[in-house]
């Protein structure tokens, strides 16, 4: 008769992309009120106590509970509680608690990567990019006194060149 356990790991990699996507739609900014995940050097203790205000707080666990289940992470870091699989976390803190802790470990470090990444390299860089070249064709077509035609199409020329330049750039 086979265990009911196997020794494969369960198939929750595809739910890791599931809860990315939930991330990415919960919201934009860290909220108030959000417990911070330990740092990356965080004794195992450290990781207990995160662990257990995660539990009693989000999911309506009593405080006597999540510190029972907070216990089971006898060893791990902080880095290991960031970066372990969803199995894992399953396999340490049991199936319903292993999970709520993954998934709100992985939405609130794509918070933190969010709230961190720098102006010029996230989503706005196309939109930054785009407004420069805007301001600086503009200001090549316009603000040098033109009295013919081919001085004209030469800005008009030396405009799109660098248009094409700084789109280049900025892609």
């Amino acid at each position: 008769m086979p265990s009911k356990r196997s020794h494969n790991p369960p198939a929750y990699e595809h739910d890791y992309d599931m809860c990315e996507k939930t991330a990415m739609g919960t919201a934009s900014t860290l909220e108030a009120g959000v417990i911070p995940i330990p740092a990356n050097d965080a004794i195992p203790e450290e990781v207990q106590r995160y662990v257990s205000r995660m539990l009693s707080s989000k999911n309506g666990i009593t405080v006597a509970e999540a510190d029972e289940i907070a216990a089971k992470w006898k060893l791990g870091t902080g880095r290991d509680l960031r970066q372990y699989p969803a199995y894992l976390h399953v396999q340490i803190l049991g199936d319903e608690a292993g999970w709520a802790v993954f998934k709100e470990v992985k939405i609130q470090s794509t918070l933190e990567k969010e709230s961190k990444q720098d102006l010029f390299k996230g989503r706005f860089r196309p939109v930054i990019g785009i407004f420069l070249t805007t301001v600086i064709t503009l200001m090549l077509l316009t603000l040098t006194p033109t009295r013919n035609y081919e001085a004209l199409e030469g800005k008009f020329y030396l405009g799109l060149l660098s248009l094409c330049i700084l789109f280049c750039l900025t892609v």
